[in-house]
Parts: C-alpha cells; sequence; structure tokens
C-alpha cells in the first residue's frame, strides 16, 4: 500500500513538473488547471470507487529572469527544510503533511477510479492517498 502510495506522488509531480515545462514560453501566472487522478487495482485492473485523495498545494510557479520556471514553497510547506530537486521529494512531503497536519483539497475517485480537483492555480500538488 505504502508503494502504491508512493508511486502515485511521484506521478503526480512529475506530471505537474512536466505540464508546466510546456508552456514555460506562455506562462501565465493567472491561468488555472486541474489534475485528474485514476487508480485501479493492481491485479484485477479493475478501478478502485470511493478512494479519497488529499491533494496539497507545495509550491506556486513563477517565471525567472533567465525564462526558467522556478517554484516558490507556499506558506504551509515554506519552513519545510526540503529541497524540491531532492530525489526523495515525494517521500519527504509525505512524512512532513502527516507531521505538520497541513490542510488539504479532498477528492474522491468515482466508479471509473477517476478522482479530479478542477481551478488549481499553476504550481507542484502533493497527492497522497488518505
Amino acid at each position: 500500500m505504502r508503494r502504491k502510495m508512493i508511486t502515485l506522488c511521484v506521478t503526480a509531480l512529475l506530471i505537474l513538473t512536466c505540464s508546466l515545462t510546456v508552456f514555460a514560453q506562455d506562462f501565465d501566472p493567472e491561468k488555472t488547471g486541474s489534475i485528474s487522478v485514476t487508480l485501479t487495482e493492481q491485479y484485477k485492473k479493475e478501478p478502485i470507487v470511493g478512494a479519497e485523495l488529499s491533494v496539497y498545494y507545495v509550491a506556486t510557479a513563477h517565471m525567472n529572469t533567465n525564462g526558467n520556471l522556478s517554484y516558490v514553497y507556499t506558506d504551509a510547506f515554506e519552513n519545510s527544510g526540503i529541497d524540491i530537486d531532492d530525489p526523495s521529494l515525494a517521500i519527504k512531503l509525505d512524512a512532513f503533511v502527516l507531521a505538520h497536519n497541513i490542510s488539504s483539497i479532498k477528492i474522491t475517485t468515482d466508479k471509473n477510479g477517476t478522482a479530479t480537483c478542477k481551478d488549481l492555480a499553476l504550481g507542484l500538488y502533493f497527492i497522497r492517498q488518505t
């Protein structure tokens, strides 16, 4: 179960980072986006219905003076001491949110195993199954 959670978190972080990279040339800080996650049972490949996920807004995206995207931690994560470029970012964020009772947006998977969170500010998000 923990392996699934970590895989989900790392995948979400990678997807969001890749999506923002595509938009770097046309970066508009006023734009919003969405995250959609689909959970399936590992062996039966059936959708997991009714699973609750917590979505944490970790860092805002900014265009730096070099024309590259950079991230600035939100207030909830600014004192985490975690390096955004750390390969074990998802594991460290997981421990941090549990230890500090960080608030999140709750979403639940539907009959297809899909949960969506809309109208999100551009940035870095951490998702964990709760």
